[in-house]
């Protein structure tokens, strides 16, 4: 198991979705000699590139990308698979005197890998399926509601749609009587030893939301929907977790004929405004977190002072 207070300096670079991370998280490799490791829940998919903003080659501009493409759309990837694989390549860039730039919008992933993950009882696979069922039978919707009513600080967090955590909170409920909120909150997220300058791009929210218009509009005209007629082509059921993820589920109810692409389009830029918003919540709740502008020139040298940083 790699120890985290091995391992060298690195930088976090965070913030909501539409915010400028791929772009300065490629500047700033780019003038620091650094790789890019991806900690984004989406982008961990296969065959999903338009409607996760997945950085193109010439996005990268030769800048190596880690975990990124990883897994098929039916394999589970959590934030606990996340923290060790992200250790390893962090382990590995060490080992080649390599500096790290950690990026994306995955609040529980930058977290997991920057204090550990808290203990918590085991999967209950009857429960989970009994929740599966449910969920295909009356929505996810109707499981949210009832997180919200026993944890309604997780609730905040966690998407409607999202089943796997939604599942998660319950089953911790259910097994403990205890608050999946409260059980992070007392595990406090302590440091592990992992040296990070976290930082955290802020914008204004006029700002971000014209952004978000902008790249939903982009996302249909790059082909959002033929993408996700060639997932489903290929044997992905819509029901899958990442096809029920943002962007892609309206995607799929415009080909179920459900609304038409003005009305996919209209969702989309509404939910993703949404999401930043929880998003920008989670991020203002972390300690040590340094908001800045999305400008490499102003966040460049105190990135480079960290980095020389060593171990008293």
């Amino acid at each position: 198991m790699i120890d985290p207070a091995s391992l060298p300096p690195c930088v976090f670079l965070a913030g909501p979705t539409a915010s400028g991370k791929t772009t300065l998280a490629v500047e700033l490799a780019l003038r620091l000699g650094a790789e890019v490791v991806s900690a984004d829940s989406m982008l961990v998919y296969r065959h999903l590139d338009v409607g996760t903003a997945k950085p193109t080659r010439e996005q990268m501009r030769g800048v190596v990308h880690h975990l990124i493409d990883v897994v098929d759309p039916d394999e589970q990837y959590d934030a606990a698979r996340f923290r060790d694989e992200a250790l390893e390549v962090l382990s590995a860039l060490a080992s080649r005197r390599v500096p790290a730039v950690v990026a994306g919008g995955t609040g529980l992933y930058l977290r997991a890998l920057r204090s550990g993950l808290a203990e918590a009882p085991p999967a209950d696979p009857e429960y989970r399926a009994l929740l599966e069922r449910r969920a295909a039978e009356e929505g996810t919707d109707v499981l949210h509601a009832e997180l919200a009513s026993v944890d309604p600080e997780t609730a905040e967090v966690v998407h409607p749609n999202d089943l796997v955590r939604i599942q998660r909170a319950l089953e911790i409920h259910r097994m403990t009587g205890r608050r999946a909120s409260d059980v992070r909150r007392e595990h406090g997220f302590r440091p592990s030893g992992l040296r990070v300058l976290y930082i955290v791009l802020d914008i204004p929210g006029e700002t971000l939301r014209e952004r978000i218009r902008t790249r939903a509009k982009a996302m249909v005209e790059a082909g959002l929907v033929d993408e996700v007629s060639r997932v489903m082509e290929l044997g992905y059921g819509p029901d899958l977790r990442p096809l029920a993820a943002l962007n892609y589920r309206h995607a799929v109810a415009h080909l179920r004929g459900e609304y038409d692409l003005e009305g996919m389009l209209e969702r989309m830029e509404n939910e993703t405004w949404q999401f930043s918003r929880r998003q920008r919540r989670w991020f203002r709740s972390e300690e040590g977190v340094l908001h800045v502008e999305p400008d490499a020139d102003a966040v460049l040298p105190l990135i480079e002072e960290h980095l020389e940083r060593r171990p008293v």
